[in-house]
């Protein structure tokens, strides 16, 4: 084990000691699920890699095993349990550590601000803060997007039999149908790492979960602020299993008790479209969706992946 008293002395005589101090909840794991363990952050691990083998030490700190924050025992059992965590996941490390903020040249956590860094000071901080109040802030989002045949027919229907005058009232007409056909894998996601929704979208089609087997079911709708929102029930095991694991990877906020998943084609004035319900577009024919768009929160901006 390290000599951390002859590290204090070093520091005291103002050198810093050749160590990183590291987060382990939402850091080393991808996402803070306490007291569950997280997904592994691959990405991070292999950086913490790269560190140790420049001859840093590595330094873990959490209060998920601090005296300060757990009884005895159970502060013993979580750091034996992530003692055997992290030997799994092969994540390399000097050192757990607790109960005090240890020496080290870089701090390295992932609800960290970095006072050097003004310019992205405000904008790191509302990101933050969502954790305070998760109802008042926009989320991003990950959709899978329809087969272009599909997409093209579901579009091309909703137009022939949806009249403009039908349409809510809020905004044009454009505006009350959607630009783009696809159906929501999971809405609430406090992340805009592009690098980590690469990942999670690869993992997941190495587990067997993409590409998504579904198939269409019948056109229902739902009330929304004052309008009724046409779409098209998505029938699919796959789907389900997918957008489980997008909460069980990611810190998200989730909005809605069951996951119903659909295809929006109209938003309309309340009961104008009640005699289309129950239609059915594509029988039973199954598709295959592997084309994914990821909606980031603060830009608008969206991202394709094919994966």
């Amino acid at each position: 084990m390290p000599n951390y008293y002859k590290i204090i002395q070093k520091y005291a005589e103002n050198k810093l000691p050749k160590a990183v101090c590291v987060d382990f909840d939402g850091t080393i794991t991808v996402a803070n699920k306490y007291p569950a363990i997280g997904p592994p952050n691959h990405l991070f691990i292999k950086k913490l890699k790269d560190i140790k083998s420049r001859g840093y030490k590595i330094i873990i700190s959490s209060c998920r095993w601090s005296l300060a924050c757990q009884p005895k025992g159970k502060a013993s059992s979580q750091k034996k349990e992530v003692e055997e965590w992290l030997k799994e996941h092969k994540v390399p490390y000097d050192e757990l550590w607790a109960e005090s903020k240890p020496y080290a040249i870089a701090y390295i956590d992932d609800r960290a601000l970095n006072v050097k860094d003004m310019d992205s000071f405000d904008e790191r901080f509302e990101l933050l803060s969502k954790a305070v109040d998760p109802q008042h802030f926009d989320y991003s989002c990950i959709m899978a997007n329809m087969p272009k045949d599909v997409a093209r027919k579901t579009e091309e229907w909703g137009r022939k039999n949806i009249p403009n005058d039908w349409l809510s009232d809020d905004g044009d007409a454009e505006s009350q149908r959607p630009d783009q056909i696809h159906v929501s894998v999971k809405y609430g996601i406090i992340c805009e790492d592009l690098e980590q929704i690469k990942w999670f979208l690869e993992d997941q089609k190495e587990k067997g979960l993409i590409p998504v087997k579904c198939r269409l079911g019948k056109v229902s709708k739902f009330a929304n602020e004052g309008k009724d929102v046409i779409k098209i029930e998505v029938i699919s095991k796959d789907l389900a299993r997918l957008h489980q694991a997008t909460g069980d990877t990611f810190v998200n906020y989730e909005e809605f008790e069951t996951f119903e998943p659909h295809v929006t084609i109209a938003y309309v004035k309340p009961g104008a479209a009640d005699r289309l319900l129950g239609t059915k577009l594509f029988g039973d024919k199954e598709f295959t969706l592997n084309e994914f768009v990821f909606s980031i929160a603060s830009t608008g901006e969206q991202i394709d992946f094919k994966v």
